[in-house]
């Protein structure tokens, strides 16, 4: 099997690219997880993460952020497309939307009506916010304790923890990926890189 490195910049969004590699067992092995803890960090790092490609494969899944589409936040980034062995993915526009994507269990596990769930994450600016507003109304109420900031924090003391629960044991990617265009071109591209990986003999 190929040893990859995993990069991004928050922990749901590694524990959604370790589920997503789950699927090509047969072909790659984690090495190594890289939270930065922010989009800055991500790209303080993100010319030695493609030279390191060279040697050992990596896979980076980014948050769209500010930047106004993917083209225009992929321009920014010199010599990206220099290094065969490096796979970088745009969730548009967070992680979270992915998640949302698969709206029948997302409804289940926020306790959120399923009509509240939008049928388009993708087309949601900031998820997350909407996300927390939704949670308001959920009947379970340690949701709320556990996932809606507080006191200035940016997330929950256990947000984390919670979609980690939520993407190992009730995520179904094949059901978000038909709502999420976004989604959808990572597992295309994800699957198209694990063939290059066998084609080029690694394994």
């Amino acid at each position: 099997m190929i040893p990859i490195i995993c990069v991004s910049e928050d922990e749901p969004s590694l524990n959604v690219m370790e589920k997503m590699l789950d699927n090509y067992r047969d072909c790659f092995i984690i090495e190594n997880k890289l939270n930065t803890k922010g989009s800055p960090g991500l790209y303080r790092n993100i010319q030695a993460y493609i030279k390191a490609s060279a040697v050992t494969p990596y896979f980076i899944i980014t948050d769209l952020d500010k930047n106004e589409c993917a083209p225009s936040l992929l321009k920014q980034i010199p010599h990206l497309s220099m290094y065969k062995n490096l796979l970088f993915r745009i969730a548009v526009h967070e992680i979270e939307a992915w998640l949302m994507a698969d709206r029948n269990n997302f409804a289940d596990f926020t306790g959120i009506s399923f009509k509240k769930i939008p049928s388009r994450p993708d087309e949601i600016n900031v998820p997350k916010v909407l996300l927390f507003s939704l949670l308001q109304k959920t009947k379970k109420k340690f949701l709320i304790a556990d996932m809606v900031p507080k006191s200035g924090a940016k997330i929950g003391p256990y947000y984390n923890k919670q979609l980690e629960n939520f993407i190992w044991n009730n995520w179904d990617i094949n059901t978000a990926k038909n709502n999420s265009p976004s989604l959808q071109k990572a597992c295309l591209a994800l699957d198209k890189f694990a063939d290059s990986m066998r084609i080029m003999g690694s394994i």
